[in-house]
């Protein structure tokens, strides 16, 4: 290129950055447009324009660019960084870690691509390695805000949370009209067990932003308390708005049916709780999730044939026979909760709470099998190799939690999906299935405000149909499970605590601590809508409590059918 082209070059960069810096993009587009005509291969140029591209919400656009100016530049770490966080605007979460990782290779201080890297790796649950990246650029850059917040929640989602406190005390400190930090905040004063603390904290939210759904919600306390004076009609004022966001709307209805409770109107609060799910279930649906009965029955057929009796003898000696995992499952809301705290008051038990790595090792056993079918056709590429690899994982992620405990509980609930899988890499986890009425189970679901992609529990019939799935499931997982398998009734558990606590720590291996009786004194931090009913003494009051709302759920008890009669 002569010098005239060069100097052509960088005026055209000058003004298409002049253009973009003054807010006038398509002029810039047009500048970074001509320069690359004069130079194809000029990546400071392509790089802009896939900026701007991504500014005008053009993501497809902007991958393009970044693509090309990464391979005319692929040593150069803002490049493959900026390519990242295109990537990752397009939703291509794979491609972005990819990139991220590249521009760190390349730069290992920059702080932009350790913030990027560490906060998906913290929205896919490896919570270890996003706190140490995510630590390592607030270092570098300790005035960035939202970076501190995905601090926090990976330190409180891999237990840490004390370590996630003193973040928000710092946040709020530092940000005291910020309605969402002293929300979080509270959330996780509550999750240690600090009530009076955490209730402080939603009140200051509450005087500072009066309109805060969050606040107003949180401010109504837990169930069996009484409501603060007022809050009922500033609750009710929200709710009057015709424009009010159905998320909110379905919060604050949640909210209201707490005070309904509390003073024992019980079809005022059956009729609040319908509201708050319909409120729920419109606002996930105009995200796309809806219930489809076919294709979760569809879903369950495919689990059971694939880890069927024979696959499951068939690979026998594969995974790691560790002790040391125990998994407890169930439907939501069946005494999962309880059954986890009443173990983790052991000396020998860690309770690490609702992990969530099964589900992720199963999303990605397509790429780790190089299968062409998703889970579960995919487990069927399970080798001994890849299954001891797998197990590792797993194990190293309990071990990092509690170095020192014997046995570690994983109580994420819907782990149930996933005892094919537990059984082919774990073969000497125990697995504590948790049963509970039907009927009082569902309901139960039903009073719980779920804002994940849980489309069967914000509907009357869609919940009997999702229960009958999952009993079909558990009955296929009683007939061909190896692993030690033991069934705890939560009816049975309230009734007698002492027999039903000596049969799960004997179940475990472990010799019996009177301290298990004495759970509720435990302290530890509780991730589950059971935070405050697992601080206290056992208490009978949840069991048949379906009766008080008989009258309202016949849509219910018609979709569960008969549930002794499936195979």
């Amino acid at each position: 290129m002569t010098s005239e082209h060069a100097r052509r070059l960088l005026d055209l960069l000058d003004l298409g950055n002049l253009a973009r810096d003054g807010g006038r993009l398509d002029e810039a587009a047009e500048y970074y447009e001509r320069a690359i005509a004069l130079d194809p291969a000029c990546a400071p140029a392509m790089n802009n324009l896939g900026n701007l591209k991504r500014r005008q919400n053009n993501a497809d656009a902007a991958v393009a660019w970044l693509e090309r100016a990464a391979a005319a530049a692929p040593a150069d770490a803002t490049i493959q960084n900026n390519l990242a966080v295109a990537l990752q605007s397009a939703g291509q979460r794979d491609e972005a870690i990819r990139r991220y990782r590249t521009a760190l290779a390349l730069d290992p201080d920059f702080a932009s691509a350790l913030a990027g890297l560490g906060t998906l790796l913290a929205e896919d649950g490896e919570n270890d390695e996003a706190i140490r990246l995510l630590g390592q650029a607030l270092d570098r850059e300790p005035g960035m805000a939202d970076l501190r917040a995905n601090l926090a929640n990976a330190l409180a989602a891999l237990g840490r949370h004390e370590d996630a406190l003193e973040h928000w005390r710092r946040l709020v400190a530092e940000r005291p009209d910020s309605a969402r930090y002293r929300i979080k905040l509270g959330g996780v004063l509550r999750q240690l067990g600090r009530f009076e603390e955490a209730r402080q904290a939603y009140a200051e939210t509450l005087t500072r932003h009066p309109d805060n759904a969050a606040a107003l919600a949180e401010a109504v306390g837990d169930k069996g308390s009484t409501p603060p004076a007022g809050i009922e009609a500033r609750i009710a004022g929200r709710l009057g708005l015709p424009d009010l966001p159905l998320a909110d709307r379905a919060r604050l209805r949640f909210a209201m049916v707490k005070i309904h409770d509390a003073r024992g109107d019980d079809d005022g609060a059956f009729a609040e709780l319908a509201l708050a799910n319909e409120a729920r279930r419109r606002e996930r649906a105009d995200k796309g999730q809806v219930f489809d009965a076919g294709a979760i029955a569809e879903r369950f057929d495919q689990i059971m044939a694939t880890f069927d009796g024979a696959r499951l003898r068939g690979h026998a000696g594969f995974g790691d026979p560790s002790p040391s995992p125990v998994f407890i499952v169930g439907m939501p809301r069946s005494g999962t909760s309880l059954v986890e705290q009443i173990l983790a008051s052991h000396s020998r038990v860690h309770g690490a709470g609702e992990l969530g790595h099964i589900g992720r090792i199963a999303s990605g056993l397509r790429e780790s099998t190089g299968a062409d079918a998703p889970y579960p056709f995919c487990a069927d590429r399970l080798d001994a190799r890849l299954s001891r690899q797998l197990a590792k994982d797993y194990l190293g992620h309990l071990r990092r939690r509690a170095p020192e405990a014997e046995r570690v509980t994983d109580k994420a609930p819907l782990n149930f999906l996933y005892l094919g899988l537990i059984a082919l890499l774990l073969p000497g986890a125990r697995i504590i299935h948790c049963r509970r009425d039907p009927i009082d189970t569902c309901l139960s679901c039903f009073e719980q405000d779920f804002q994940g992609p849980m489309t069967w529990a914000w509907d009357l019939t869609t919940l009997g149909r999702y229960y009958r799935q999952y009993a079909r499931l558990m009955a296929h997982w009683r007939r061909v499970l190896p692993n030690a398998f033991l069934e705890m009734d939560y009816e049975t558990v309230v009734d007698d605590t002492r027999r039903a606590a000596e049969t799960m720590v004997e179940f475990c291996g472990l010799d019996w601590e009177e301290r298990c009786l004495d759970f509720h004194r435990t302290e530890r931090a509780v991730l589950t809508f059971s935070l405050a009913q697992v601080r206290r003494p056992i208490y009978a009051t949840s069991i048949g409590k379906w009766r008080r709302y008989r009258r309202h759920l016949g849509p219910l008890i018609e979709a569960l059918g008969d549930l002794s009669a499936l195979p």
